[in-house]
């Protein structure tokens, strides 16, 4: 009985040869395509790892960026709010300032004259106009004849004459009266002249000087002179 040859026994010997060489190349093809294909896994992992260290320096630089920003934001803030005291604190200086102002007292200006004749005095700046003459003229009062006479000036510290109208005023309520105080004949237009009771104790000058309206303004009058 003859046996049976294995399968190798029927090729040719250079077919065995060129199977041999077949599976040494592709042996060679594979070796290399695996080359292939981790050198490009490596250049893959180096681009990605190159790409994750830009992304984390650009984030560093994004983050030291923003620490910048915060801390100049911080400065700006601490600038501002410095700035903010600085301006109160000027506030606040000139608000005492002007409260100093207020609370100094400011001398009286002078006003213009109340309604009244040409030869008497036009503001409260001057002096109550005292003309001095040896007779004054005379009219017919209570059966009499009488006049102003110049020692009252000097009772009557107050007094003012008026030759042109032969009549009498008070200087301090002609200028430092308010406006809602009493009217009285000596700061009108005509002017006091009743020579005859001119001195009595209840009536002319004396009454006129026991008024609450006159008091106020000797008071005026006499703080006006010291700031004068």
């Amino acid at each position: 009985m003859k046996r049976k040859r294995g399968i190798a026994s029927f090729l040719s010997p250079k077919r065995i040869e060129s199977e041999a060489e077949q599976q040494g190349s592709d042996k060679v093809n594979d070796q290399g395509h695996e080359e292939v294909e981790g050198d490009e896994e490596q250049q893959q992992e180096s681009v990605s790892d190159e790409i994750e260290g830009k992304d984390e320096q650009g984030q560093e630089e994004e983050g030291e960026h923003n620490r910048e920003e915060e801390t100049e934001e911080g400065e700006d803030h601490i600038d501002k709010v410095q700035e903010g005291e600085s301006e109160r604190q000027q506030d606040g200086m000139q608000s005492s300032d002007s409260e100093g102002e207020r609370n100094i007292p400011k001398p009286l200006q002078p006003t213009a004259s109340r309604v009244g004749p040409h030869d008497i005095s036009k503001s409260r700046c001057e002096e109550p106009a005292q003309p001095t003459r040896e007779s004054f003229p005379k009219t017919l009062q209570g059966g009499a004849r009488r006049s102003f006479r110049t020692d009252w000036y000097k009772t009557h510290s107050w007094l003012e004459y008026s030759q042109s109208n032969d009549s009498a005023y008070c200087f301090p309520c002609r200028h430092f009266s308010l406006p809602d105080a009493p009217k009285t004949v000596f700061i009108s237009i005509d002017g006091y002249r009743n020579w005859k009771k001119a001195t009595m104790k209840d009536s002319g000058f004396c009454s006129h000087a026991r008024s609450e309206s006159h008091v106020n303004t000797m008071f005026a009058w006499g703080e006006n002179k010291k700031l004068n």
